[in-house]
């Protein structure tokens, strides 16, 4: 499928999958593009994109990976997979990113919250 449209992958990493889903759409705001390409993937994953301007934090539908949200004393939002990461920078825990949440942080509108799919239900990894 993406090879039909002109991507042509370097590795084998699941990642650049990923990273080419979100080059080929063309969906605004540019978050949407995450949201779109993480809507066709199917496994576990925890990740956190760096756009130019908002970071965005993504979870899959299952909650397989986990994924924290907390905030540092300058109010600078950070993710983690651990909350014992957070007490390491000195960021205070402010919540789980819940299974298929998206989170966009916006310096002007705050943390934004889009579902990648209506009512996830949440699943246990037997690994």
């Amino acid at each position: 499928m993406l090879e039909d449209k002109g991507s042509i992958f370097n590795t084998s990493s699941d990642t650049e999958v990923i990273l080419h889903l979100i080059a080929i759409s063309k969906a605004r705001p540019f978050f949407f593009r995450i949201v779109k390409a993480c809507k066709k993937l199917e496994g576990a994953c925890s990740m956190v994109f760096v756009t130019e301007d908002k970071p965005v934090a993504v979870r899959d539908p299952y909650g397989f990976r986990p994924l924290v949200m907390g905030r540092r004393s300058n109010g600078a939002v950070v993710f983690a997979s651990e909350t014992c990461t957070l007490d390491l920078i000195e960021a205070t825990y402010e919540r789980e990113v819940y299974p298929g949440e998206v989170l966009v942080v916006d310096k002007k509108d705050g943390v934004q919250s889009v579902c990648l799919i209506p009512h996830p239900k949440p699943k246990q990894c037997i690994f």
